[in-house]
Parts: structure tokens; sequence; C-alpha cells
């Protein structure tokens, strides 16, 4: 009997021991995050910043004793608060864990799919059913992203070996460059040197003409003088037949018809004399034969010049080309780069939207296309694309693409939240990253 109550007053001595050195015991934890317990636990448990001490029993007492809500975050003591510094913990094992505001503690509806939310058996436990559902999602969003992760690799890769190759052709161009520059120069030289011989020689053509023109313009004249002597002659003929006053009336009605038809020919000479001088101005215009002038070699030499200045042009362009290629932004390691040369499109009612990244969106229907954005900027997995096609009583269209990680290239929805001004979703292997991996393989670690 003495060695019993020795017994049970050791065990008493080990339990009260127990709770003054672990106080912790007994509080009550309901609603706090696995990670803000060790507040809780401290042996100095106090809120507002330190300056409100709080005793064990006063966590969860269904009484706001802090001005910060600290001593409740398992009920709706604390709930008028607006920022209370921790909210109810949901555990929701199989599931994702979530807060919620203290104010939906104990309202009779299960936000927490433990139901740890309200009254004990109040809520069925939906998590482990919730959680096997998304898990098989979250496997086959793994697996798309893994494989998204692996392509956007090659992507780098041929990025990387395009983008070596493009710097090399830019170097050759640049020597093509320095050679086709004195040749333009030789050529131009040549062309000048041929165009002045070949101006000399038009020179002499057309003082040639001029002779050969005056002497047809002399020959012409003394024609004229003969004509003119004998028209003269002619005249002096008829002078003898003219009207006299005693002519009868018939003969008098003659001479008056005869005098009409003089004046009519006198027009018509003056006429005559008009289109002379319009000939004249005519032949004052350069004759076709010095207009087509051209000696063959100053054609060849300019022949020459205009191909030496279109190569030279052209290779000037391919630099320009080349240098605001490799200037673009491709993303941190390139891996947009290989898309700029392909085209995308998404099918939504009666129109057609064509996305070419790095270059423009359009929306197409029928045998019209109405311009959406030319490229402009690639920002917080963005691309801009802006300055599109004026509308009516509105501004210029303007595209926003959403850039997402998916296994393939795909555009998956078009919006137009504001006038004209467009929003789109680009799914692109691109796009996914080890993080992307890791946040869905977080998710999955949760579950188990």
């Amino acid at each position: 009997m003495k060695l019993l109550r020795i017994t049970l007053l050791t065990w008493c001595v080990i339990i009260i021991s127990m709770v003054m050195i672990n106080p912790s015991y007994q509080l009550n934890l309901r609603g706090v995050n696995p990670k803000y317990e060790n507040e809780y636990k401290s042996d100095n448990l106090v809120c507002d910043g330190g300056k409100t001490q709080l005793k064990p029993d006063q966590i969860n007492d269904n009484y706001c004793d802090c001005e910060d809500g600290f001593d409740e975050p398992g009920t709706a003591a604390c709930s008028h608060l607006i920022q209370p510094i921790h909210k109810f913990h949901c555990q929701n094992a199989g599931y994702f864990s979530k807060d919620i505001f203290q104010a939906y503690v104990d309202d009779g509806i299960c936000d927490c799919c433990d139901g740890s939310d309200e009254k004990s058996g109040a809520c069925e436990n939906t998590c482990h059913k919730m959680g096997k559902d998304i898990l098989a999602e979250l496997k086959k969003e793994r697996d798309s992203i893994q494989r998204g992760v692996q392509k956007r690799q090659i992507y780098i890769e041929q990025a990387e070996s395009e983008i070596i190759s493009k710097r090399k052709e830019l170097k050759e161009k640049k020597i093509a460059l320095e050679t086709l520059k004195p040749k333009l120069e030789h050529a131009e030289k040549a062309k000048n040197s041929a165009e002045s011989q070949e101006r000399v020689e038009k020179d002499l053509l057309r003082v040639k003409l001029e002779k050969e023109q005056a002497e047809e313009n002399k020959k012409e004249v003394v024609e004229e003088k003969v004509n003119e002597e004998e028209t003269k002659e002619e005249v002096q003929k008829e002078d003898v037949d003219k009207p006299t006053t005693n002519d009868p009336p018939k003969l008098k009605q003659f001479w008056n018809a005869k005098g009409e038809l003089e004046t009519i020919v006198e027009e018509d000479e003056e006429k005559v004399e008009e289109k002379k001088e319009e000939k004249v101005e005519e032949k004052k215009e350069e004759p076709e034969q010095l207009k087509s002038f051209k000696t063959e070699e100053a054609e060849n030499a300019r022949n020459a010049y205009n191909v030496a200045k279109r190569e030279l042009e052209d290779v000037e362009k391919s630099i320009r080309d080349i240098e605001n290629l490799l200037k673009g932004n491709y993303g941190e390691s390139n891996e947009f780069f290989t898309l700029r040369s392909h085209c995308f499109t998404i099918q939504d009612r009666q129109y057609t939207y064509e996305l070419c990244p790095y270059n423009s969106v359009n929306q197409k229907s029928g045998g019209s296309s109405t311009l959406m954005g030319s490229f402009d900027k690639f920002e917080d997995n963005l691309w801009i694309f802006s300055n599109g096609q004026s509308c009516w009583q509105g501004p210029n269209r303007s595209t926003k693409v959403t850039l997402e990680c998916g296994a393939m290239e795909k555009i998956v929805n078009v919006d137009e939240p504001s006038k004209c001004e467009y929003t789109m979703t680009f799914q692109t292997p691109a796009a996914c990253t080890k993080d992307t991996l890791k946040n869905v393989e977080k998710k999955l670690n949760l579950l188990k």
C-alpha cells in the first residue's frame, strides 16, 4: 500500500513537471499554420509587437485580447479586424492547404475540405477525393511541361547555332561591302567617262542634223519664192478682168462672189502660214534620233554601274536586316528566336486570327485582312503589337500576347476587352522553364 502511494505520487510529480516544462501541451492550436506554431509555444507569449502579455489559455478562447488578432487564429472573435496578423489555416491533408478569414470560421459553411473551420463532425472531409481528381490533372500537366522543357532546350540550341551562323554571315557581308565600294566607284567613273564621250558624239550628230535641216529649209524657201512668183503672174492676169461701173447687174454679182471667194482664200492662206509656224516650232524640238541616241559603250557602262550599285545596296540591306535580327529580344536564352519565321492561326466564328511572332497579328475574313498590330516589343512575358489598322472613331488596333508553357505551339484564345485593343494567349514550349516544372512538382508533393 505504501509502495502504491509512492508510485502514484511519483506519477503526479512527473505529470506536473511536464505541464510546467512544456506549457504548449495545454494550447489550443486550432487554425494555426504549422510554420507559426513556435510563436504560440514560446515561453514569452506576447502579441501586439510585445505590448500585450498572454497566458496559454487565452489562445482561441473566443475572446479577442490582441489588437492584431494573434490570440484568436481559430475563432471568429477577431473577425472585425481588417488585417489580422494570421488567418485561419486549413491543413487539408491530401489536398492543398489554404488560409481563410476568421469571419468564415464556425459560420455553418464548409470552407476547408477537411472541415476544420466548422465544429467537429459538421463537414465531410473531401480532401482525399479532391486530391485524387486533381492529381491526375497535375501529372498530365507535369508530363506536358517536361516535354516543353525538353523542346525549349532544343529551341535554345537551334537559336545558338543560327545566331552563330548569322554573326558569321554578318562578318562576311561587311567584308564584301568593303570590296564593293571601290568597285562601285570604278563603275561610276567609267560611266561618267562613257557618258561624257556619248554627249560629244551626240553634239556632233546634232550639228550634222541641224546642217541637214538648214539645207532642207533653204530648199523649201526657194520653192516658196518660186510659188509666190507664179502666184503674182496669175494675179496680174486676173487684174484685167476686174469689175467696172458699166458692168451689167449679173456681172456685178459675179465679181462680188469672186471677192468673197478671194477673202476665204486669203483666210486659208493665213491658216497655212500659222501651220507653217507651228511646224517651225515643232522643228525646234529635239529630233527623235537625238532623243534615243545612245552609244554602246555608255550603255554598257551604265548597266555595269547599275549592277554594282544594286549589288552594294543588297549587301547593305542584308547587313541592316541581320543587325536588326540580332538586336531583338528573344528571351533569356533566345528560346523564342526560332518562332520568328513561323505563323500560327486560330478560327473563331467567322474570323481567322493569325499570329506571326516578331512580325504582326492579323484578323482575316473571306478575302480581307485587318492588321491588329505590328511587333513593337517583348516585355513581362508579353509580346506587344501596336500601330495596327485604325478603328472607326477609335484608336489604332493593338494586341498583347501572353506567353504560356505548352507542349506545342497553340493560340488558346483571342479577346477584345476594350475597343480595338486585343488580348491573345499563346502556348509554346519556349515558355516552359524549370521553375514552371518545379511549381507543378511542388503541388504534386503537397498531395502525397
